[in-house]
């Protein structure tokens, strides 16, 4: 069985501690609020990761070059009776090609969630979404919306549901899908390149992290790493991703084992061992950059040096040349 001492930690661990201790690369974040920060932060610098989960959840499929353009998420709605407006934010609103989504993403059941999503919805659609046709009418389109559980919880249902009786006595059903991260296996995930779903695996364990019939393994761990880390290398590779969001997907599975294992230091540190070699600091590139400049510098400096001896023995060879002219001339003059 694998274990890391504390004392035995590396640079790199020693650095990361020191950035979430000092706040100086990401601002501590608290509770469960981290799950839906890595959500927005995959979607906000790798937007196009989003599309195979569009075509998983609604079958949508988009060009590789299609416009993905971020949305308001604040919604203006009237307020109490001390407050004449009073925001709500959704999590994720975007544009893609003429569509409009909302994502949100939920740690646990919530008996209001259809309600939430339908007043999002309706706001979404107001702000985004209201056309007029010829004779006057108008259009309202909702989003294409799916609200995200990334935690364990078999008591999810497929969809939310909320029926909506108009005053003529219709009623029309409000659905919402929900997609459960849990119930796809790595396999699945690298099949349908789901890669976003990567960083929220490691909760699966948790459940387990204090059980005595099955407990989570230091093996079991390695080898699951192992596979996060083998479907990133195929996205990379396959130009699916770049070599920058490879190591940003590195660094946010880290955070999530900081946030997963944040009770037990070995589990934390055999994910960040496995992890460190991987990822490329800011202070190794310059290293890197320096050592390439100095390797050209030197690579000039020898050629320099080859130019100067040449020319030094061209120069022996026209001083040669010189003597023997010199050399002829007097001849030539007795």
């Amino acid at each position: 069985m694998l274990t890391f001492e504390s004392k035995n930690k590396s640079k790199l661990l020693l650095y990361r501690d020191y950035t979430m201790q000092n706040n100086t690369s990401t601002p501590q974040i608290h509770g469960e609020k981290i799950w839906d920060e890595i959500l927005k932060a995959i979607v906000e610098r790798m937007p196009k990761q989003l599309l195979p989960l569009i075509e998983d959840v609604f079958g949508v499929t988009y060009p590789d070059d299609v416009s993905i353009i971020p949305l308001a998420t604040e919604h203006i709605i009237p307020g109490s009776n001390t407050k004449k407006f009073a925001s709500i934010y959704s999590d994720i609103t975007l544009q893609i090609g003429n569509d409009i989504y909302h994502f949100e993403s939920q740690m646990s059941n919530e008996d209001f969630m259809s309600i939430r999503m339908i007043r999002y919805d309706f706001h979404i659609a107001l702000s985004n979404s209201v056309s007029q046709e010829d004779n006057g009418t108008f259009t309202i389109e909702f989003p294409k919306s799916v609200v995200i559980y990334p935690a364990p919880n078999h008591n999810i249902p497929d969809k939310l549901t909320c029926n909506i009786k108009f005053a003529d006595g219709s009623t029309h059903s409000y659905e919402v899908p929900t997609l459960k991260v849990q119930s796809y296996d790595l396999n699945e995930i690298q099949k349908k390149h789901l890669t976003l779903f990567l960083p929220f695996k490691l909760l699966q364990f948790r459940p387990r992290l204090h059980s005595k019939k099955n407990p989570l393994t230091a093996n079991e761990l390695t080898e699951f790493i192992n596979g996060l880390i083998f479907i990133l290398k195929e996205d990379l590779n396959e130009h699916r991703i770049t070599k920058s969001e490879y190591e940003d997907y590195i660094d946010l599975i880290d955070q999530s084992a900081n946030r997963v294992f944040q009770n037990n230091e070995n589990f934390k540190e055999q994910v960040v061992f496995m992890t460190k070699s991987l990822i490329t600091l800011p202070s190794e590139r310059y290293e890197q950059y320096e050592k390439q400049l100095a390797e050209k510098d030197a690579e000039l400096a020898k050629k320099n040096a080859t130019l100067a001896e040449k020319d030094a023995s061209l120069a022996e060879k026209d001083a040669t040349l010189a003597e023997k002219d010199a050399e002829i001339k007097k001849l030539r003059g007795s």
